[in-house]
């Protein structure tokens, strides 16, 4: 059976060796959070480190619950840097407030800069750049 990217309105998939990508649409909702989240532990099981690509244009809402859910799933990952394209001012914010739970409740949340990008190309060459920084540098 092929993978379905879907969880709900919003969708996942992993990309080799170590990036995750989600788009977000609407209001994510906590079941989809939490398939969102079961899903990205899955892929990281055995990884030294993950990214995430996020293609925030169409995100709108995430209530405190799905902020938790996804505070305490990357707290479980060695997530690595988080690269944020096509984000308006209120999906910025919307997730600042998810990345400043797990700044604040996480020891590893200096190792997994955020940084926001116009575009998935950019996003996905900072990645790579990170990537390949961490290597030259003999770490997680």
């Amino acid at each position: 059976m092929a993978y379905d990217p879907h969880a709900g309105k919003q969708k996942t998939y992993f990309i080799e060796p170590d990036i995750m990508v989600m788009e977000f649409t609407g209001i994510v909702l906590p079941e989809e959070a939490t398939e969102m989240c079961r899903r990205h532990e899955e892929w990281s099981v055995g990884r030294k480190r993950v990214f995430f690509v996020i293609d925030a244009a169409k995100l709108e809402k995430m209530e405190p619950e799905v902020r938790r859910i996804a505070n305490e799933s990357m707290l479980r990952m060695p997530v690595r840097g988080l690269a944020i394209h096509s984000a308006p001012l209120k999906a910025r914010v919307i997730i600042k407030l998810v990345l400043t739970a797990f700044k604040l409740f996480g020891d590893r949340a200096d190792k997994a800069p955020l940084v926001y990008f116009s575009n998935r190309d950019e996003a996905l060459n900072w990645i790579h750049e990170r990537r390949a920084a961490l290597d030259a540098a003999n770490t997680d």
